[in-house]
Protein backbone atom coordinates (compact mmCIF):
# COMPACT_ATOMS: atom_id res chain seq x y z
CA UNK A 1 0.00 0.00 0.00
CA UNK A 2 2.77 2.45 0.40
CA UNK A 3 3.46 2.63 -3.17
CA UNK A 4 3.08 5.57 -4.69
CA UNK A 5 0.48 4.26 -7.51
CA UNK A 6 -1.42 3.02 -4.82
CA UNK A 7 -1.39 6.05 -2.49
CA UNK A 8 -2.99 7.93 -5.41
CA UNK A 9 -5.62 5.18 -6.18
CA UNK A 10 -6.91 5.46 -2.75
CA UNK A 11 -6.91 9.53 -3.02
CA UNK A 12 -8.65 9.01 -5.99
CA UNK A 13 -11.27 6.69 -4.90
CA UNK A 14 -11.94 8.50 -1.62
CA UNK A 15 -12.04 11.77 -3.97
CA UNK A 16 -15.53 10.48 -5.97
CA UNK A 17 -17.10 8.76 -2.80
CA UNK A 18 -17.25 11.73 -0.45
CA UNK A 19 -20.72 12.33 1.36
CA UNK A 20 -19.87 14.11 4.13
CA UNK A 21 -18.40 17.69 4.61
CA UNK A 22 -17.04 18.38 8.18
CA UNK A 23 -17.72 21.31 9.43
CA UNK A 24 -14.06 22.67 9.55
CA UNK A 25 -13.73 22.18 6.09
CA UNK A 26 -17.09 23.80 5.31
CA UNK A 27 -15.74 26.87 7.13
CA UNK A 28 -12.84 26.66 5.46
CA UNK A 29 -14.37 26.37 2.03
CA UNK A 30 -17.00 29.44 2.81
CA UNK A 31 -13.99 31.60 4.03
CA UNK A 32 -14.25 31.62 7.45
CA UNK A 33 -11.62 34.29 9.14
CA UNK A 34 -8.81 31.92 11.09
CA UNK A 35 -10.08 33.37 14.65
CA UNK A 36 -13.49 31.27 14.17
CA UNK A 37 -11.72 28.23 12.11
CA UNK A 38 -9.28 28.02 15.19
CA UNK A 39 -11.80 28.13 18.17
CA UNK A 40 -14.34 25.74 16.21
CA UNK A 41 -11.74 23.11 15.76
CA UNK A 42 -10.97 23.45 19.78
CA UNK A 43 -14.32 22.89 20.18
CA UNK A 44 -14.55 20.36 18.26
CA UNK A 45 -12.37 17.76 20.43
CA UNK A 46 -14.46 15.18 21.66
CA UNK A 47 -17.96 16.59 20.11
CA UNK A 48 -19.56 15.11 17.36
CA UNK A 49 -19.46 17.52 14.00
CA UNK A 50 -23.52 18.41 14.42
CA UNK A 51 -22.93 19.75 18.19
CA UNK A 52 -19.80 21.49 17.12
CA UNK A 53 -21.54 23.41 14.34
CA UNK A 54 -24.43 24.59 16.07
CA UNK A 55 -22.81 25.42 19.22
CA UNK A 56 -19.88 27.28 17.01
CA UNK A 57 -23.04 29.39 15.69
CA UNK A 58 -24.55 30.58 19.14
CA UNK A 59 -21.02 31.40 20.13
CA UNK A 60 -20.35 33.58 16.71
CA UNK A 61 -23.89 34.92 16.85
CA UNK A 62 -23.56 36.24 20.26
CA UNK A 63 -19.47 37.30 20.24
CA UNK A 64 -18.06 38.04 16.55
CA UNK A 65 -14.84 38.02 17.88
CA UNK A 66 -10.94 37.91 19.72
CA UNK A 67 -12.15 41.22 20.68
CA UNK A 68 -15.29 40.82 22.09
CA UNK A 69 -14.71 37.23 23.34
CA UNK A 70 -11.85 38.77 25.73
CA UNK A 71 -15.04 40.41 27.51
CA UNK A 72 -17.23 37.47 28.14
CA UNK A 73 -17.99 35.33 31.02
CA UNK A 74 -17.13 31.78 31.21
CA UNK A 75 -20.43 30.82 32.20
CA UNK A 76 -21.93 32.74 29.74
CA UNK A 77 -19.81 31.10 26.79
CA UNK A 78 -20.72 28.03 28.92
CA UNK A 79 -24.43 27.87 27.94
CA UNK A 80 -23.44 29.22 24.52
CA UNK A 81 -21.55 26.12 23.86
CA UNK A 82 -22.98 23.55 26.12
CA UNK A 83 -23.16 20.58 25.35
CA UNK A 84 -20.04 20.28 23.53
CA UNK A 85 -17.56 17.57 25.49
CA UNK A 86 -15.29 18.93 28.76
CA UNK A 87 -17.85 22.71 27.73
CA UNK A 88 -16.62 24.13 31.10
CA UNK A 89 -13.02 23.55 30.12
CA UNK A 90 -13.46 24.63 26.17
CA UNK A 91 -15.59 27.83 27.76
CA UNK A 92 -12.13 29.06 29.35
CA UNK A 93 -10.34 28.32 26.37
CA UNK A 94 -12.17 30.50 24.50
CA UNK A 95 -11.55 33.39 26.63
CA UNK A 96 -7.80 32.67 27.05
CA UNK A 97 -6.89 32.08 23.49
CA UNK A 98 -8.91 35.27 22.50
CA UNK A 99 -6.40 37.32 25.18
CA UNK A 100 -4.00 35.67 23.97
CA UNK A 101 -4.45 36.28 19.96
CA UNK A 102 -4.96 40.48 21.39
CA UNK A 103 -1.76 40.71 23.70
CA UNK A 104 0.59 38.38 22.17
CA UNK A 105 -0.06 38.02 18.58
CA UNK A 106 -1.75 41.59 17.96
CA UNK A 107 -4.82 40.24 17.20
CA UNK A 108 -3.98 37.66 14.66
CA UNK A 109 -4.41 33.88 15.30
CA UNK A 110 -0.68 32.80 14.35
CA UNK A 111 1.05 30.90 11.43
CA UNK A 112 2.91 28.86 13.01
CA UNK A 113 2.56 25.23 14.36
CA UNK A 114 4.77 26.02 18.07
CA UNK A 115 2.52 29.34 18.78
CA UNK A 116 -0.47 27.82 17.91
CA UNK A 117 0.04 25.16 20.47
CA UNK A 118 1.20 27.07 23.08
CA UNK A 119 -2.66 28.53 22.81
CA UNK A 120 -4.54 27.52 25.42
CA UNK A 121 -6.92 24.10 24.75
CA UNK A 122 -4.65 24.17 21.37
CA UNK A 123 -2.94 20.88 20.64
CA UNK A 124 -1.33 19.04 17.66
CA UNK A 125 -4.14 17.82 15.97
CA UNK A 126 -6.46 21.36 16.33
CA UNK A 127 -2.72 23.13 15.10
CA UNK A 128 -2.28 21.32 11.77
CA UNK A 129 -6.29 21.74 11.02
CA UNK A 130 -5.71 25.64 11.55
CA UNK A 131 -2.66 25.43 9.16
CA UNK A 132 -4.11 23.21 6.81
CA UNK A 133 -7.75 24.88 6.55
CA UNK A 134 -7.26 28.36 7.68
CA UNK A 135 -4.16 29.36 6.18
CA UNK A 136 -3.82 27.03 3.31
CA UNK A 137 -0.81 25.40 4.00
CA UNK A 138 0.47 21.98 3.64
CA UNK A 139 -0.10 19.95 7.14
CA UNK A 140 -1.40 16.75 8.14
CA UNK A 141 -3.78 17.01 10.63
CA UNK A 142 -4.41 13.68 12.50
CA UNK A 143 -7.48 12.62 14.70
CA UNK A 144 -9.48 9.38 15.56
CA UNK A 145 -10.51 8.98 11.82
CA UNK A 146 -6.98 9.29 10.09
CA UNK A 147 -5.64 7.43 12.75
CA UNK A 148 -7.87 4.48 12.44
CA UNK A 149 -7.90 4.39 8.46
CA UNK A 150 -4.34 4.83 7.72
CA UNK A 151 -3.26 1.58 9.93
CA UNK A 152 -6.35 -0.28 8.58
CA UNK A 153 -5.07 0.85 4.90
CA UNK A 154 -1.72 -0.24 5.87
CA UNK A 155 -0.15 3.16 5.38
CA UNK A 156 1.51 3.31 8.39
CA UNK A 157 1.88 0.74 11.47
CA UNK A 158 1.33 3.22 14.56
CA UNK A 159 -0.18 3.32 17.91
CA UNK A 160 -1.22 6.70 18.16
CA UNK A 161 -2.13 9.77 16.06
CA UNK A 162 0.61 11.31 16.93
CA UNK A 163 2.96 8.51 15.55
CA UNK A 164 0.87 8.81 12.62
CA UNK A 165 1.35 12.42 11.84
CA UNK A 166 4.98 12.08 11.84
CA UNK A 167 4.67 8.48 10.06
CA UNK A 168 2.30 9.89 7.02
CA UNK A 169 4.88 12.47 6.55
CA UNK A 170 7.09 10.26 5.34
CA UNK A 171 4.53 8.03 3.02
CA UNK A 172 2.34 10.43 1.72
CA UNK A 173 3.53 13.11 -1.34
CA UNK A 174 3.38 16.56 0.18
CA UNK A 175 0.29 17.16 -2.43
CA UNK A 176 -2.07 15.06 -0.48
CA UNK A 177 -1.04 15.96 2.85
CA UNK A 178 -3.96 18.61 3.35
CA UNK A 179 -6.73 16.18 1.31
CA UNK A 180 -5.61 13.68 4.34
CA UNK A 181 -7.89 14.66 7.18
CA UNK A 182 -11.23 15.65 4.90
CA UNK A 183 -11.55 12.87 2.88
CA UNK A 184 -10.35 10.28 5.79
CA UNK A 185 -12.74 11.83 8.48
CA UNK A 186 -15.50 11.76 6.09
CA UNK A 187 -14.84 8.20 4.75
CA UNK A 188 -14.47 7.12 8.12
CA UNK A 189 -17.46 8.49 9.40
CA UNK A 190 -20.02 6.77 7.09
CA UNK A 191 -17.76 3.48 5.69
CA UNK A 192 -14.90 3.14 7.78
CA UNK A 193 -16.16 3.65 11.17
CA UNK A 194 -15.27 2.16 14.63
CA UNK A 195 -16.97 -0.68 15.49
CA UNK A 196 -18.48 -2.49 12.04
CA UNK A 197 -16.67 -0.96 9.33
CA UNK A 198 -18.96 -1.16 6.26
CA UNK A 199 -16.52 -3.41 3.96
CA UNK A 200 -18.58 -4.36 1.67
CA UNK A 201 -19.64 -0.89 0.40
CA UNK A 202 -16.58 0.36 0.64
CA UNK A 203 -14.69 2.05 -2.54
CA UNK A 204 -11.31 0.83 -0.84
CA UNK A 205 -12.51 -2.99 -0.51
CA UNK A 206 -10.33 -4.26 -2.88
CA UNK A 207 -6.85 -2.44 -1.91
CA UNK A 208 -7.72 -2.38 1.92
CA UNK A 209 -5.58 -4.60 3.76
CA UNK A 210 -8.17 -4.31 6.73
CA UNK A 211 -5.54 -4.28 9.63
CA UNK A 212 -7.23 -5.28 12.97
CA UNK A 213 -10.38 -5.89 11.03
CA UNK A 214 -12.01 -9.22 11.32
CA UNK A 215 -15.65 -10.70 10.07
CA UNK A 216 -18.14 -10.93 12.83
CA UNK A 217 -19.46 -14.81 13.27
CA UNK A 218 -22.37 -15.49 11.10
CA UNK A 219 -21.35 -13.55 8.50
CA UNK A 220 -22.53 -10.66 10.41
CA UNK A 221 -20.42 -7.83 8.93
CA UNK A 222 -16.91 -6.69 10.30
CA UNK A 223 -15.77 -5.47 13.45
CA UNK A 224 -12.53 -3.95 14.43
CA UNK A 225 -10.41 -6.17 16.54
CA UNK A 226 -8.03 -4.00 18.41
CA UNK A 227 -7.81 -3.24 21.91
CA UNK A 228 -7.82 1.03 21.48
CA UNK A 229 -10.82 0.76 19.11
CA UNK A 230 -12.78 2.87 21.62
CA UNK A 231 -10.42 5.33 22.00
CA UNK A 232 -9.08 5.58 18.92
CA UNK A 233 -12.47 5.10 17.47
CA UNK A 234 -13.74 8.65 17.94
CA UNK A 235 -16.26 7.67 20.34
CA UNK A 236 -17.45 11.22 21.80
CA UNK A 237 -17.11 11.67 25.81
CA UNK A 238 -20.69 11.00 26.73
CA UNK A 239 -21.09 8.29 24.55
CA UNK A 240 -17.51 6.58 26.47
CA UNK A 241 -19.29 7.77 29.41
CA UNK A 242 -23.14 5.63 28.72
CA UNK A 243 -21.42 2.42 27.94
CA UNK A 244 -22.08 0.42 30.78
CA UNK A 245 -25.01 2.60 31.56
CA UNK A 246 -28.30 0.54 32.08
CA UNK A 247 -31.23 1.56 29.63
CA UNK A 248 -33.96 3.63 31.01
CA UNK A 249 -36.56 1.25 29.22
CA UNK A 250 -34.69 -1.50 31.07
CA UNK A 251 -35.28 0.27 34.45
CA UNK A 252 -38.44 1.11 33.74
CA UNK A 253 -39.76 -1.78 33.51
CA UNK A 254 -37.98 -3.25 36.28
CA UNK A 255 -40.51 -0.71 38.50
CA UNK A 256 -43.58 -1.20 36.71
CA UNK A 257 -43.39 -4.95 36.91
CA UNK A 258 -42.01 -5.96 40.57
CA UNK A 259 -43.28 -2.92 42.79
CA UNK A 260 -46.78 -4.30 42.88
CA UNK A 261 -45.06 -7.07 44.31
CA UNK A 262 -42.64 -5.59 46.59
CA UNK A 263 -45.56 -3.01 48.22
CA UNK A 264 -48.09 -6.37 48.71
CA UNK A 265 -45.23 -8.11 50.94
CA UNK A 266 -45.01 -4.66 52.72
CA UNK A 267 -48.31 -4.50 53.11
CA UNK A 268 -48.72 -8.16 54.14
CA UNK A 269 -46.17 -8.00 56.93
Amino acid sequence: MKEKKDIQKVFSLLERSVTFTPVINKLSNNKASAFRILITTMLSARTKDEVTELAAERLFSKYKNAKEMVFAKAKDIEALIYPVGFYKTKALNVINISKSVINEFNGRVPQNLEKLTSLSGVGLKTATLVLAEAFGMDEICVDTHVHRMSNRLGLVCTKTPEETHYALKKVLPKKLWRKTNFLMVSHGKTVCTPVSPKCSNCVLEKICIKKGVKKKKMGQGTLDTRKDKILSGGYGVSEKASLNKPAPCSLMLFYTSFMPIINLIFINS
